[in-house]
């Protein structure tokens, strides 16, 4: 758990090993932190059950308002000394920060297999409408609402979003208020932290449970959480498409790069058993609290869960326990 995936080349292990020392890199104001930030390193946010997973308990303040104002969707907790810190409107929600194991497989699947397999028309007649996200024509699958393109993407933004370390030379990533020039870090310290988020092995699975699966792919859980939705992704149980999941699971931001407050990509659910809390804000500490409080394009399911014997039920559950 937590170490590099088995099919890396020997460089690719030694650019893991050092990534991760960037990763669990504390920053200090001198070397960049602030003037706003959440916690002083990548680790600190990613350490559940090991290092590159997610938070226990921690969450993040985000939202409403529209992107790409970042600074108005999320509100981090610290502030340098001398800088106010940033107060959440009442309405804010919370975001729980992901597991980040297997980023670099779901990376390679083709994004012709993620655009086939998204069904925005229903042509199935199934309720599911999951769509991909297209941002200036380029298909985006990182993050709750899929708004990052590539693990890089991902990893500069959260340098940036939650430690306020600037990197490169856009205005976006590249400028803060404090007094220390800008950029902060090298583009090679970006580079670093993605090779070290796309060399996390996924998670191992804990056995098999055939009669469970079965219930789970019935009730119509693979609309969306597809087993092995490519090579590279066997196992993940997602099909990266962006769904509607219904009004109690809005988080009122107005468009996320193209995604609703209501919509949001189909989480993998490699690992799942390891996690403390699930769904985007950590509200359900359980996959039947997870399954029932599914809205929207996951309703069908639901209801066809909550019409399960609870032989049928523990079954299904159990099944999701050896993910």
């Amino acid at each position: 758990m937590g170490g590099p995936r088995s099919d890396l080349s020997s460089e690719a292990r030694a650019r893991f090993a050092q990534g991760r020392r960037a990763f669990t890199k504390a920053f200090t104001p001198r070397a960049g932190l602030g003037p706003y930030y959440e916690e002083t390193s990548c680790a600190a946010c990613h350490f559940t059950p090991v290092v590159g997973g997610a938070a226990a308990g921690r969450l993040l303040l985000v939202g409403p308002g529209p992107a790409p104002d970042y600074e108005t969707l999320h509100y981090p907790i610290h502030a340098l000394p001398g800088f106010p810190t940033r107060r959440a409107p009442p309405d804010a929600t919370r975001s729980r920060p992901r597991p980040l194991f297997g980023l670099g497989l779901i990376e390679e699947v083709p994004e012709a297999v993620i655009v086939a397999g998204c069904d925005p028309d229903d042509r199935d007649h199934d309720g599911v409408r999951g769509r991909p996200l297209l941002v200036d024509g380029r298909l985006s699958r990182f993050g709750s609402k899929a708004h990052e393109y590539s693990v890089r993407d991902f990893a500069q933004n959260a340098l940036y979003d939650d430690m306020n370390v600037t990197s490169g030379e856009s205005e976006f990533f590249g400028v803060d208020a404090d007094a220390l020039p800008d950029p902060e870090v090298p583009e090679a310290f970006i580079d670093q932290l993605a090779d070290y988020v796309r060399g996390l092995a996924p998670p191992s699975r804990a056995g098999v449970h055939p009669e469970g699966e079965a219930v789970f792919a019935r009730v119509g859980c693979t609309a969306c959480h597809r087993p092995d939705l490519a090579p590279t992704a066997r196992g993940a149980y997602t099909d990266l498409c962006l769904h509607d999941m219904g009004p109690d699971l809005d988080n009122h931001v107005v468009v996320d790069k193209g995604a609703r407050g209501r919509d949001w990509r189909t989480a993998p659910l490699w690992g799942l058993r390891l996690q403390t809390s699930l769904l985007h804000d950590g509200r359900a500490a359980t996959a039947d609290e997870a399954i029932r409080a599914h809205g929207g394009e996951g309703a069908g399911a639901r209801a066809r869960y909550l019409t399960l014997s609870q032989i049928e039920r523990s079954s299904l559950l159990a099944f999701l326990q050896t993910l």
